[in-house]
């Protein structure tokens, strides 16, 4: 299903979004969660879009309502609303990742926990709280696509590959 989301700078076009899950028969759901962290996939994640001034609420449905769920069990299932924003206080890459090491309180930030993807629309910054020691820990996510100022999608995760970005008109 295809999503549209109204920025005041832009609006962002995504076929879905995403949620971990992971395929299981009887016999695999006896041998734990040891097998699950090592054979999970992405699946599409049923969502309600509100759109709330110059944010989107974005909510997954719940669990009883998503599709295609029947023999897969949901990895790490978050069911609670994001804001899709222009965050304030942060135009650049460098700024997240500050604003997310003083939220840590950490005196060093970890290997690993904070990585920069590059795509033909801009910079995608994934703030992993769990490799920055956080139980249950996840991930935040910060677009900075080119000319167009950031958009923070908390723990929203999508098919970044096949999102698109265009410039609000006029």
């Amino acid at each position: 299903m295809a999503h549209t989301l109204s920025l005041p700078d832009c609006s962002i076009e995504l076929a879905d979004f995403l949620i971990s899950v992971v395929p299981l028969t009887e016999a695999q759901e006896l041998e734990g969660m040891l097998w699950a962290a090592e054979n999970w996939v992405e699946a599409p994640l049923s969502v309600l879009i509100e759109q709330q001034g110059s944010s989107c609420l974005v909510t997954p449905l719940p669990l009883h309502q998503q599709a295609g769920f029947s023999n897969i069990q949901v990895f790490n299932w978050q069911s609670r609303p994001e804001m899709v924003q222009h965050p304030q206080g942060i135009s650049s890459v460098g700024e997240a990742v500050a604003q997310f090491h003083i939220a840590t309180g950490l005196a060093e930030l970890p290997a690993g926990s904070h990585e920069v993807a590059e795509f033909r629309w801009g910079q995608l910054l994934e703030l992993c709280w769990h490799k920055a020691g956080f139980a249950p820990g996840g991930s935040e996510y910060y677009l900075f696509p080119a000319g167009i100022r950031p958009i923070h999608f908390g723990g929203l995760r999508a098919n970044w590959e096949q999102l698109h970005v265009f410039p609000a008109t006029a």
